[in-house]
């Protein structure tokens, strides 16, 4: 039972059907949610819908909640040369076990602590991680993902000349203006700032 239920959780790579469907019909809730997280967004919504996506909602997390706990189940398939124990949690702390939990996650919390019910609207954000879930079932994020895992210590290279040369050029910039606008340079931050606005090309406004 088991085996046959992670061969259907998990990508189907040799066309198995019964894991073919269950791709399709997640990624489907998944696209469904963002809809639903859109609209969500909008005045005067009709009561029909605000009930239909409630519905749809409660429906998704039963879903969402069922797949994550049969991913902690078989997990000791996944990773087979850890025991049981071992690798279910390997896996709850992997990255997409992560992004599954945080996907159902803010459902629960009001059932199992006292939620201030103006933070349950900031809480409805974290449903906007389901759409990382699709990187399970898109060939091209999969792609995506490969890279920077592969190309990771040269991203990190670049990153650290990046922040070495804003450091530098920060620090140049105070000494460069401090003088004539002390009230905006008064420190090497306030020089970060700067060299941040011009390396992302925010703009400037404030210096």
């Amino acid at each position: 039972m088991k085996q046959k239920i992670f061969k259907i959780i998990n990508v189907d790579d040799d066309h198995y059907l019964p894991s073919k469907l269950f791709d399709i019909i997640i990624v489907i809730l998944i696209i469904l949610s963002m809809i639903s997280v859109i609209l969500s967004t909008f005045n005067n919504i009709p009561s029909w819908i605000t009930n239909l996506m409630s519905k749809f909602e409660s429906i998704s997390i039963v879903i969402f909640t069922i797949e994550y706990l049969l991913r902690i189940w078989s997990a000791d398939l996944l990773y087979p040369n850890n025991g049981k124990i071992k690798s279910r949690i390997k896996y709850i702390f992997s990255f997409m076990a992560l992004i599954d939990l945080i996907a159902i996650l803010p459902f629960y919390l009001p059932f199992i602590t006292n939620v201030d019910l103006r933070s349950l609207r900031l809480l409805r954000l974290f449903r906007m991680a389901r759409i990382f879930k699709i990187n399970r079932y898109t060939t091209a994020l999969n792609s995506v993902s490969n890279v920077l895992i592969k190309k990771k210590d040269q991203l990190i290279s670049s990153l650290s000349v990046v922040f070495i040369l804003m450091l530098i050029a920060s620090i140049l910039m105070y000494y460069c203006e401090h003088d004539a606008q002390p009230d905006v340079f008064d420190n090497a931050f306030s020089g970060f700032w700067w060299a941040i606005a011009t390396l992302t090309t925010v703009g400037y406004g404030d210096i």
